[in-house]
């Protein structure tokens, strides 16, 4: 593995160690001062408050009778997105790698909660629309996810993923690359002569490689 690659992993590391303690150090502040379990704190009365609740449930109380099930499947969610994060580590472009990163660690830092204690501490409690009370690592996975789909749906380099996708599944059932612009490199953007008289992508960088560039 390049020293290039190797920093990548470790500054991915770095952000969900961050995240992760951001998500710990709410909790436990939960634990010292909205106690016993219940006790709520208006930042804003009738609208927003901030309230002890312990959730055996997934993201937003879901699932709350499966504890199995609710381990099992973040255990798998979370070893899903390592992989996919290290597996591809330069072929992400780096606003999906942190929304990758984000959905990693609200996932671990709710299976930590489940794992210790049985149940997640949750404590964000958004009284004018009557929504379900959440906590920091609910916020990560559901704002990574988010981000994740609106970069892909509504971005260009979106549109290349979306590309590559469909090259992919092309080429596996025996299709090719080559259209009539010529083979496409879905990490770029531009068109390049390939030397036959056809065209290809190429725009340089533009987001892919290593979380450091």
């Amino acid at each position: 593995m390049d020293k290039k690659r190797l920093r990548g992993l470790f500054t991915s590391t770095i952000i969900v160690i961050v995240l992760l303690a951001i998500d710990q150090v709410t909790k436990l502040l939960v634990d010292a001062y909205l106690m016993p379990l219940g006790t709520s704190y208006p930042i804003w009365e009738g609208v927003f408050h901030l309230t002890s609740v312990h959730n055996k449930g997934a993201a937003f109380g879901m699932l709350s009778d499966s504890f199995i099930l609710l381990v099992s499947s973040r255990i798998i969610a979370s070893l899903l997105i390592l992989y996919l994060i290290i597996r591809y580590q330069d072929r992400w472009h780096r606003v999906l790698r942190l929304c990758l990163l984000a959905i990693l660690a609200g996932a671990l830092g709710n299976l930590i909660d489940q794992l210790a204690f049985g149940y997640v501490r949750d404590m964000f409690d958004f009284r004018l629309i009557n929504f379900a009370v959440f906590n920091v690592a609910d916020s990560y996975i559901t704002v990574g996810a988010i981000a994740m789909a609106i970069f892909i749906l509504f971005t260009p380099e979106g549109d290349l993923i979306m590309e590559r996708l469909s090259s992919s599944k092309k080429e596996k059932a025996g299709g090719g690359l080559d259209g009539e612009d010529g083979p496409v490199d879905c990490d770029k953007g531009n068109r390049l002569d390939t030397g036959d008289g056809t065209q290809k992508e190429d725009a340089g960088d533009r987001g892919y490689g290593e979380m450091d560039h």
